[in-house]
C-alpha cells in the first residue's frame, strides 16, 4: 500500500468505527457463546466478501478482493503489540479484542 493510499484507509477507518464496533461486538458474543474462533474468522471473511461480489458490478470484482485483503492486513498490523488499534472504541475496563486472538 502506498502513502497516499495509506491516508485513505486511515480516513476511512474514522468514518467506519461505528459499523467496525457493531462487528466487533457480534463477533465478541458469539465468541462468549462458544464459537470457534477459525469458524467464525471464516465465516466473517466469507461474508465480506460474498456481500462485495453480489452487491458490486463483475468489473469491481478484484476491488472487493483487495478491500478484504486491506482490512485483514489492518488487522494484522493491529494486533501487533506495540501498535495503536485504529478502530478502538472499547473502553478500557473491558479490554481489547485482540486478546481473544493472542
Amino acid at each position: 500500500m502506498n502513502q497516499h493510499q495509506d491516508v485513505e484507509t486511515q480516513e476511512s477507518i474514522g468514518s467506519m468505527a461505528g459499523l467496525v464496533d457493531r462487528f466487533r461486538q457480534l463477533a465478541v458474543r458469539q465468541l462468549n457463546g462458544g464459537a470457534n474462533l477459525s469458524q467464525l474468522s471464516f465465516a466473517l471473511a466469507f461474508v465480506a466478501t460474498e456481500i462485495g461480489l453480489k452487491v458490486g458490478k463483475k468489473k469491481d470484482s478484484l476491488e472487493v478482493f483487495q478491500t478484504v485483503l486491506q482490512a485483514a492486513a489492518l488487522a494484522a498490523a493491529n494486533a501487533a503489540p506495540d501498535s495503536k488499534d485504529a478502530f478502538e472504541t472499547e473502553p478500557a475496563s473491558q479490554g481489547h479484542l485482540g486478546a481473544f486472538f493472542h
